[in-house]
C-alpha cells in the first residue's frame, strides 16, 4: 500500500467529496434518531426518582463533606469521585429533587449519542450505513436502566462518552500520529475513570482497532509496525492503564479477584450471553422477572425467544461475512467486551450473592455502544485503514438499502418495547419517593428540632449492607437543623415509620426485667444504686432501654447498661425513660438520685426501637 497515511487521507476525503455517499440527509437523518431516543428516554428518565446506592451517594457525602478522602474513598468495589462529586452538589443545590439528576443524566445521554454519530462518520464517511450501528446505540435495552438509576448512570454514561470520544481521538491519532490527538484520547480516558473504573477497558478498544485496521501482516508484523509508526501512543496507554490499576487496587479492590474461579462459569455466561446479551441484540428480552419490592426487572426470555435470537444473529454474522471480506475481525469487540464483563461479574458480584445478578443490564451496560461499533466495522469500509471491511459478494439483504431500513426499525420498535417493558415496572414503585416527601415535610414544618432515634431508613430506599450510612441521620444529613437524635430522652422520642410518618418510639421487648421484690414498687430506688435484673444477656450495639417510672419529686440520677451510663433527668410523677445502650450486659443500674427523690420501676424493657403501627396525627 503506497502513500503517507495523510496523503491517502487526503485523497480519500477529496474522492469523498465528489462521490455520492457525501449527503447530509444521513447526519440530519441520525440526529432526527437522536432527538426521537431522547424524547423517549426523557419520559422514562423524570419519571423515575432516587434508588438504593443514590441514597448512599447522598448520605456519604453528606456525612463526610467535600474533600479529596471522601471523594476518593471506594464504594462498594467502585472508584468513583466524579459520581460522588455530582452527588454532593445535587443535594446540595436541591435536596431530594430528582430534577436536577435526571437532566445531568440525559446531558451524558445526549453527549454519548453525539459522540457515536461523531465516531461512526470519522470511521466511515456520512454513509447510510451508519444508521443501524446508530439505531443498535440508540434503542438497545442495555441503556435504559442507565438512564433512570442515577447510581447506573452517572458512573456509565461518562464511560460511553470517553469511549467514542476517545475513540474518535485515537481515530484521528492513527491517521495523523499528532500529538494534539494522542492527548485527546488520554484525557477522554480519565475522564471516564474519574467516573468508573471500568473505563479502564476503553483502552482495550483502542488496541482493537489499532491491531485490526491499522496494522497488517503476522501478529509480530503487526506487533512491529504498531511499535514504529505508534510508540508514543502503546507508551502513554500502557503508562495509563497500569498507573491507574496500581491505583485501584492501593485503594480500591475489596473483592479477591482469584474467587472468579470459584463460581459455575458456564452459568453466569448463559445469563449474560444467551439470556440477556443477545436477545437485546436483536430487540428483546420481551419479557422480564420484576423483582419483588424493588423497582429492578431481571431479563427472562422465553426459550423460543432465545432460539430465535441465536438463529437471527447467526444469519446475519454468516451473511455479513459471505458478503463482506475481513468482517470477523469486528466481531471481537464485543467478545472481548462480553469475556471482561463475565470475569469482573464472577469475581466481585455473582461470588458473592449468586448469579441471578448477572442477568443485570447494569453489568453489560456498554455492550450496545460496543456492538453498534462492531457492526460498522463488519460492514462498512473504514477511512484510511490499512485493513478493513471490503465488499466482496453481492447481497441481497445488505445491499438493499429498504431491508436494512425495515430491520433497522422493527429493532428500535422491539427493543423500545424492551425499554419500556423494563421502564413501567421500574416507575410504577413510589414508595421511596413518597416516604422521603413525607419526611421532608416533617422536618420542614418542625418549630423545634424533633428528638429521633438513629435507626435505618426503610429497605424501599436501601439496604442494611450500607450500615451506617443508611441510618436516618445521614440519608437526611441535610436536615440536620430540624433533628436531634439524643442518647436519652424522657418521654418524649420519635421515629418515621415505613411510610414516612411521624410516630412515637415503641421498644420492642426483647429481654424485660425480673420482677421486683416490693409489692406495688418493684424496685425502689433513692440514693444508694440498685440493679434491676434482666430475664436474659443482650449484646452487640443499637439497643435501647425504656423504663417506666414513678417518681417523688424532680431529681437527676444515673442510668448504667452495659458500658454505657447516662446522667438523666427524674419527673416527679409517672413518666417513662429511654436511653442508649450496647455492649454485653444482663442487668440495667439506676443510681445517684440527687436530693430526696425516690423512684419506683418494674416497668424495665430492653430492645430495638421500632415505630407504633399507627402514624400519630
Amino acid at each position: 500500500m503506497s502513500g503517507t497515511v495523510a496523503e491517502r487521507s487526503s485523497a480519500t476525503r477529496a474522492s469523498a467529496r465528489t462521490g455520492p455517499v457525501r449527503t447530509p440527509r444521513v447526519v440530519l437523518a441520525g440526529i432526527v434518531m437522536i432527538i426521537v431516543q431522547l424524547a423517549y428516554r426523557g419520559w422514562m428518565t423524570y419519571g423515575a426518582w432516587f434508588h438504593i446506592d443514590d441514597f448512599n451517594f447522598i448520605s456519604r457525602m453528606g456525612h463526610a463533606g467535600l474533600s479529596v478522602s471522601s471523594l476518593g474513598r471506594e464504594y462498594m468495589g467502585h472508584l468513583m469521585p466524579g459520581g460522588l462529586f455530582l452527588s454532593w452538589v445535587n443535594q446540595s443545590l436541591a435536596p431530594f429533587d430528582w430534577r436536577l439528576p435526571a437532566t445531568e443524566l440525559l446531558v451524558m445521554q445526549l453527549l454519548a449519542d453525539v459522540a457515536l454519530l461523531v465516531l461512526l462518520l470519522r470511521l466511515f464517511g456520512p454513509r447510510w450505513g451508519i444508521l443501524p450501528p446508530l439505531a443498535v446505540y440508540l434503542f438497545g435495552v442495555g441503556t435504559v436502566p442507565l438512564g433512570i438509576w442515577w447510581a447506573a448512570g452517572v458512573n456509565q454514561l461518562p464511560m460511553h462518552v470517553a469511549l467514542f470520544v476517545g475513540l474518535t481521538c485515537h481515530l484521528a491519532y492513527l491517521r495523523t500520529r499528532r500529538p494534539q490527538a494522542l492527548a485527546g484520547a488520554l484525557v477522554s480516558v480519565v475522564g471516564g475513570l474519574l467516573f468508573w473504573e471500568k473505563s479502564i477497558l476503553v483502552l482495550l478498544a483502542f488496541g482493537l482497532l489499532t491491531v485490526c485496521y491499522f496494522a497488517v501482516g503476522s501478529v509480530g508484523e503487526r506487533a512491529a509496525l504498531i511499535w514504529s509508526s505508534y510508540r508514543a501512543a502503546v507508551v502513554a496507554y500502557v503508562a495509563l492503564g497500569l498507573a491507574y490499576l496500581t491505583l485501584y487496587v492501593t485503594t480500591s479492590l475489596t473483592f479477591d479477584p482469584g474467587r472468579a474461579a470459584e463460581y459455575p462459569l458456564f452459568g453466569v455466561i448463559g445469563n449474560m450471553v444467551l439470556r440477556a446479551y443477545v436477545p437485546a441484540t436483536v430487540g428483546g428480552p420481551l419479557q422480564w422477572i420484576h423483582l419483588a419490592d424493588q423497582p429492578g426487572s431481571a431479563p427472562q426470555p422465553s426459550d423460543p425467544t432465545i432460539a430465535v435470537s441465536l438463529v437471527l444473529v447467526a444469519l446475519l454474522v454468516r451473511e455479513i461475512h459471505r458478503s463482506r471480506a475481513r468482517s470477523l475481525r469486528a466481531w471481537s469487540f464485543p467478545l472481548v467486551f462480553l469475556a471482561s464483563n463475565v470475569l469482573l461479574v464472577l469475581a466481585a458480584r455473582t461470588s458473592y450473592v449468586g448469579d441471578l445478578l448477572s442477568l443485570d443490564f447494569r453489568y453489560q451496560g456498554e455492550l450496545p455502544g460496543v456492538t453498534a461499533i462492531a457492526l460498522g466495522l463488519a460492514t462498512l469500509r473504514v477511512i484510511d485503514a490499512r485493513e478493513s471491511a471490503t465488499p466482496r459478494a453481492p447481497s441481497r439483504f445488505l445491499d438493499s438499502r429498504r431491508a436494512v431500513a425495515v430491520a433497522t426499525t422493527a429493532f428500535a420498535l422491539l427493543a423500545s418495547l424492551s425499554g419500556w417493558q423494563y421502564a413501567h415496572h421500574w416507575l410504577s414503585d413510589h414508595g421511596s419517593q413518597r416516604y422521603v416527601a413525607r419526611v421532608t415535610a416533617s422536618l420542614r414544618s418542625a418549630p423545634e428540632p424533633i428528638p429521633l432515634v438513629d435507626r435505618p431508613v426503610p429497605l424501599t430506599l436501601t439496604w442494611g449492607t450500607n450500615y451506617p450510612d443508611n441510618l436516618f441521620s445521614r440519608v437526611f444529613g441535610t436536615y440536620q437543623s430540624a433533628t436531634e437524635f439524643p442518647r436519652a430522652a424522657t418521654d418524649r422520642l420519635l421515629t418515621f415509620d415505613e411510610a414516612g410518618h411521624l410516630t412515637p418510639v415503641v421498644i420492642g421487648a426483647a429481654r424485660r426485667n425480673i420482677p421486683g421484690p416490693e409489692a406495688g414498687c418493684g424496685y425502689r430506688v433513692a440514693r444508694d444504686a440498685v440493679t434491676v435484673p434482666l430475664d436474659g444477656p443482650v449484646a452487640f450495639n443499637r439497643w435501647w432501654v425504656r423504663i417506666g417510672y414513678l417518681a417523688t419529686e424532680d431529681g437527676a440520677a444515673t442510668v448504667s447498661a452495659g458500658p454505657q451510663s447516662h446522667r438523666v433527668p427524674i419527673l416527679k410523677g409517672l413518666h417513662e425513660l429511654f436511653v442508649q445502650a450496647s455492649g454485653e450486659f444482663d442487668s440495667v443500674t439506676i443510681s445517684g438520685i440527687d436530693g430526696g427523690a425516690e423512684l419506683c420501676s418494674d416497668d424495665v424493657t430492653v430492645g430495638l426501637p421500632e415505630a407504633l403501627d399507627k402514624a400519630a396525627p
